[in-house]
């Protein structure tokens, strides 16, 4: 994969919604217990001033599919189910700490196999921002996208053998 990079239209995505102000995951409250909310992972929403990072899991492949959306939306089991009312919980200030808005600076897209950026489908993404943050996304958890943070992106994505370097993708200075 040396060599590879990111396509223009991620790298033009990443630019356009560059300063992210806010961290949205579908959840719903269980009606049957004591009003408790239960993060449902299968989107992340980035939400910029120009709509939001989509990053879903795809149905054949189990990537996470990368792709921009001007609202959210809530997954259709969710909307369906009688015993839960669907919501999003906001996880802005649990991941991004860097004031009213986290400027993104760079993003590894990790591949395997199945990876196919030019249609956006990605074996996990680790984003840094400018206040030294990081999340990283892996679609490849139990209960969907898993989210975690690393000083310096240590984390490697679960179950991820070691691979090429990742295609990478560091933003223009503001």
């Amino acid at each position: 994969m040396s060599g590879r990079s990111v396509p223009g239209w991620v790298a033009d995505l990443i630019e356009r919604h560059g300063e992210i102000d806010s961290l949205l995951v579908p959840a719903y409250i269980d009606l049957d217990e004591s009003a408790r909310v239960v993060p449902y992972p299968q989107a992340v929403f980035l939400g910029s001033a120009d709509g939001f990072i989509c990053l879903t899991i795809d149905e054949d492949t189990g990537q996470l599919h990368l792709d921009q959306c001007a609202q959210t939306f809530l997954p259709p089991e969710l909307i369906e189910e009688p015993s839960v009312q669907a919501t999003f919980v906001d996880l802005t200030e649990n991941y991004l700490t860097g004031g009213r808005w986290s400027r993104i600076t760079a993003v590894s897209f990790h591949l395997d196999g199945d990876s196919d950026p030019e249609r956006g489908l990605f074996r996990g993404v680790a984003l840094e921002f400018e206040a030294g943050e990081g999340v990283v996304l892996d679609p490849f958890a139990f209960s969907g996208i898993r989210l975690g943070t690393t000083p310096g992106l240590s984390l490697s994505l679960g179950g991820l053998p070691a691979a090429p370097s990742p295609l990478r993708y560091t933003r223009t200075p503001a």
